[in-house]
C-alpha cells in the first residue's frame, strides 16, 4: 500500500510507524517552570526602560 500527501510525497505504511514512533520520542520533554512574580516585575521593569530609551 502506497499513500499519497496534498503535497504529492509518497509514503509507506512502514515510513509511518517510524514517523510515529521518533515523534513519540520527542514529546518527554521537560516542563519549564513557572516564572516567580517577583521574576516577572524584573523583567517587566527593564522592558519599560528599554521602551523609553528607544523614545
Amino acid at each position: 500500500l502506497v499513500g499519497l500527501t496534498k503535497s504529492g510525497r509518497c509514503y509507506t505504511p512502514k515510513e509511518l510507524e517510524k514517523r510515529r514512533k521518533e515523534i513519540g520520542k520527542n514529546t518527554a520533554e521537560p516542563v519549564r517552570n513557572r516564572a516567580t512574580t517577583e521574576e516577572s516585575e524584573e523583567f517587566l521593569k527593564t522592558i519599560r526602560k528599554a521602551i523609553y530609551n528607544v523614545i
